[in-house]
């Protein structure tokens, strides 16, 4: 990793920032409701005990609330574990109530950042065969996850895939480097930030496992699909942290609903979208909607019909919105076919974009309601199948050995189409995101 390489994206993540600072409705710091929950879940934790519910706490908005125990018995939000507040308990002990309120937001985005980082290199190890400059694969790359609208929702409002994904990421790129032990932990920790995707990696590589076996038709390249490369029969040794930390959480569930009457958190078929009364749950279609970068109908959320049809400047605003949305829907799908035949053709990618794309297929098409109600966290993950996806065709497109220099010419301006697409797309987001 040379230095000049995090020099320009640093230089390149802190001009975004400014930017989006200056220019997008909603700024760059964390929306209102979202600190505040946050604030309050830390707090709680404080002045509770961090066992006090199991290691669980509270998620509401409520300001200046008594946050006292007694008044939350039934309001524990099983969703949300202390562990996956790590970075902000640990900020609250330090700096306390006003170094969480003022500077929490920073870690999110010092995460992000590393994020970015870390994909950045593992790209310029994965497309190593394309001979392209390795400042010209991490900055493509490291520019195409921050400025998509799916990164700039946890901008603004983080969830823990954030750090579910830094872990992962940070521990596949030591695993490359024959850093195994230390892997394993990362991915330890990975688990313990998110257990529903830690579930859904733990399928994924059961299946790897089993199917092969069952089918008798061998992955002859299944180790690709390993973020550490094992010997045959050794799958389950990368399972192991995976398998410890979802454990731990759905143990620690386990207790805390058999000691809590109610809890504030949805139920399993309120999240698959099958219980019954489910009016957020839009069907596949609902689960897919992320894939705009933002829902249709904020285009028309704050206009009346009678107003647009009346309103000549209202109408070509909502008309060039729903454009944009449906410019990246087009634009994702592209990216996902990238993704598809890069992975294909350079095995090593298979090693995030596999259990990446497996996972948020599964959870997508399992928990269609949540899909269609929230389009913050879930869609994080598809920020780095977007950005390999796109990727692979600037890359693919360049590396040509005719007339490389025209091709760099005419490869920038359509770059820079995409970049502006994602920003205008973000700049649409609502206050829930």
């Amino acid at each position: 990793m040379s230095i000049t390489r995090i020099g320009f994206y640093t230089v390149i993540w802190l001009t975004y920032l400014f930017f989006i600072t200056a220019y997008t409705p909603l700024g760059s710091n964390w929306l209102e409701w979202h600190s505040q929950r946050i604030i309050n879940a830390v707090q709680y934790l404080e002045l509770n005990g961090f066992f006090s519910s199991y290691g669980f706490t509270i998620w509401t908005d409520c300001i200046d609330c008594n946050l006292d125990k007694a008044n939350w018995q039934d309001k524990i939000y099983l969703s949300t574990h202390g562990v996956s507040l790590a970075p902000y308990i640990i900020l609250n002990y330090f700096l306390g109530y006003e170094g969480l309120q003022n500077y929490a937001h920073f870690i999110d985005k010092t995460a992000i950042f590393f994020t970015a980082v870390i994909i950045s290199e593992l790209s310029i190890i994965f497309f190593k065969k394309m001979g392209l400059p390795k400042l010209v694969i991490g900055v493509v790359i490291f520019v195409l996850f921050v400025a998509n609208p799916w990164t700039y929702k946890m901008i603004i409002a983080g969830w823990t895939e954030i750090y579910f994904t830094l872990f992962f990421l940070l521990g596949v790129l030591v695993a490359i480097h024959q850093h195994i032990k230390f892997g394993l932990v990362l991915f330890f920790l990975a688990g313990l930030f998110n257990f529903i995707w830690t579930f859904a990696f733990i399928i994924f590589y059961l299946l790897l496992s089993f199917i092969p076996k069952l089918t008798k038709n061998k992955i002859v390249d299944s180790k690709n699909f390993f973020p550490i490369s094992l010997n045959t029969n050794q799958e389950f040794v990368y399972l192991i942290p995976f398998f410890t930390s979802f454990a731990l959480i759905l143990v620690l569930r386990t207790f805390a609903s058999a000691n809590f009457d109610i809890v504030s958190s949805s139920s399993f078929l309120e999240r698959i979208g099958i219980s019954g009364t489910d009016i957020h749950n839009g069907g596949i279609l609902g689960a897919l909607q992320f894939l705009g970068g933002n829902r249709v109908t904020q285009c028309v959320y704050s206009y009346e019909e009678s107003m647009i049809t009346s309103n000549l400047n209202l109408g070509i605003e909502a008309y060039n919105c729903i454009l944009s949305i449906t410019s990246l829907l087009v634009l994702s799908l592209v990216s996902i076919a990238g993704t598809f035949v890069g992975s294909i053709k350079f095995p090593l990618l298979k090693k995030i974009t596999a259990p990446f794309s497996f996972s948020l297929l599964f959870l997508l098409l399992f928990f269609q309601q949540s899909f269609s109600a929230h389009l913050m966290g879930y869609s994080y993950i598809f920020s780095i199948i977007f950005s390999f996806g796109i990727s692979y065709y600037f890359f693919n497109f360049i590396s040509m050995k005719s007339n490389t220099s025209i091709r760099y010419i005419f490869a920038l301006p359509i770059f820079l189409g995409i970049l502006i697409l994602c920003i205008r797309v973000s700049m649409l987001t609502g206050l829930n995101g």
